[in-house]
């Protein structure tokens, strides 16, 4: 028998977490799990759809607190980091990273931020390379996640 209640259900509390896009394609149990971080949703689109297509399951965030919210709620195996976003930059992330679930994640900042300063600055922070956007084609940027992941 079931019981109907009149009282209405509360909604559920929406969290980071939920805003969360994740792209799961039809890969065998094992696949490696990567994050994307940027808050350019067409080029986010792209690299969620040229990972899954390499095999990977791809969780994307649009800003620096998702990113945060999600390292600290799954452990990863590469983390693809913007520096310039909303609400807290990559920067932002590097340093929280040593207080999440992936410390020692695979972690490769994509800016258009085109110094050398900045590339040693993430490096110093932790990243394990610094690609500027555009200049790198995505299939060669998958290959060196490939090669750390693996």
């Amino acid at each position: 028998m079931v019981l109907k209640s009149k009282k209405a259900l509360p909604a559920k509390k929406k969290t980071a977490r939920h805003a969360l896009a994740q792209v799961k394609p039809a890969v065998a149990t094992g696949a490696k799990n990567i994050l994307i971080c940027d808050d350019d949703p067409a080029l986010s689109r792209v690299m969620a759809l040229k990972f899954s297509s390499s095999g990977f399951n791809v969780t994307v965030c649009h800003d620096g607190q998702q990113a945060i919210t999600a390292m600290k709620d799954m452990k990863f195996d590469g983390i693809i980091l913007d520096l310039i976003m909303p609400e807290k930059t990559g920067f932002d992330v590097l340093q929280e990273r040593p207080h999440t679930k992936n410390v020692t994640t695979p972690t490769f900042v994509m800016s258009d931020m085109r110094t050398q300063e900045t590339a040693d600055q993430v490096i110093a922070m932790g990243a394990t390379n610094f690609f500027i956007k555009m200049q790198m084609p995505l299939s060669e940027v998958i290959n060196e996640i490939t090669r750390a992941t693996s």
